[in-house]
C-alpha cells in the first residue's frame, strides 16, 4: 500500500472513530433523559397516590 493510501485509510478510520464516539455520547444522553423522565414519572405516580390518600 503506498505512503499516501495508507495515510487516507488512518484518517478515514480516525474519522469514522469520532463520529461513533459522536453517535455514542448522543445515545446515552438521550438514555439518561428517558431515565430522568422515567424517575420523575414514578414521583409524580407516589405524589398522586398520597393526595388521593389524604382525600
Amino acid at each position: 500500500m503506498s505512503k499516501n493510501k495508507k495515510q487516507g485509510a488512518i484518517g478515514l478510520w480516525f474519522e469514522l472513530d469520532k463520529e461513533t464516539n459522536h453517535l455514542l455520547k448522543l445515545q446515552a444522553e438521550r438514555n439518561g433523559r428517558s431515565k430522568r423522565a422515567e424517575a420523575l414519572a414514578i414521583v409524580k405516580k407516589d405524589i398522586q397516590q398520597k393526595l388521593t390518600n389524604i382525600r
